[in-house]
């Protein structure tokens, strides 16, 4: 790359960055003026975890850099109120009821994992 050409993607990132700066400043004062103002802080970390366990799904699908889909899962559940260990064991690990038995512990695919956390994506978006 010419010196030219990392410059021009510098300039790009600064103007996207300060694109989105004013977009958060003009969404925060518009929920103000509705009477919507706390909700706005709650509504972004709502939007942040759903969009954490979404890249977590893609780096997973395309068996990427299995730490970073890891962190982004433990992000999520910060933003989100989950706990890690919970929605690790609920994705893991099925259990399966035996009549007059002990329950059966199964570990779940990972089509089967993928499936719950879109179910929890689902779930959070019709709360909005």
């Amino acid at each position: 790359l010419e010196k030219w050409d990392l410059l021009d993607v510098a300039t790009q990132q600064q103007n996207s960055l300060e694109r989105f700066k004013q977009g958060h400043a003009e969404l925060g004062e518009a929920m103000k003026r509705l009477g919507l103002g706390h909700f706005f802080q709650p509504m972004l970390k709502v939007i942040a975890g759903i969009t954490h366990i979404l890249s977590h799904l893609q780096e997973r699908q395309g068996k990427l850099a299995a730490g970073a889909a890891e962190r982004r899962l433990e992000r999520a559940c910060d933003l989100l109120g989950l706990q890690m260990p919970h929605l690790k064991t609920i994705l893991t690990m099925k259990q399966l009821s035996v009549p007059k038995g002990e329950p059966i512990l199964m570990e779940r695919t990972e089509e089967q994992s993928q499936g719950i956390l879109r179910s929890l994506v689902v779930t959070i978006y019709r709360k909005l």
